[in-house]
């Protein structure tokens, strides 16, 4: 097992260690690795700012636009998804838990 790189969040360093136990990894796919799970830690953060001070913010005047954490979970969704597929791992587990998604 290698171990978890030091810029991982808790769970990721988890994440990390189930996959690294798991699977055989060369240095580029350790790179793909550290990198998908800094980019889940980057949209897990972004996600808890917009659940605690909500989607729309308002300025000093009083006029709404949208919470800068939205752009930076939309960009690190997509830098997860993306590195996870070239890794081949199922895209379920990490972003949203077990489970079915909601309404469905």
């Amino acid at each position: 097992m290698i171990k978890a790189p030091k810029s991982l969040s808790l769970e990721s360093k988890r994440i990390w260690k189930e996959i690294t136990t798991g699977w055989e990894l060369d240095e580029s796919g350790e790179l793909l690795l550290k990198l998908a799970l800094e980019a889940l830690d980057e949209y897990r953060s972004a996600k808890r700012a917009i659940e605690k001070e909500g989607y729309i913010l308002k300025s000093k005047s009083g006029v709404g636009h949208k919470h800068p954490a939205i752009e930076v979970m939309k960009i690190a969704r997509g830098q997860f998804i993306q590195l996870w597929k070239q890794l081949h791992l199922d895209l379920q587990s990490p972003l949203e838990g077990p489970g079915r998604p909601p309404g469905s």
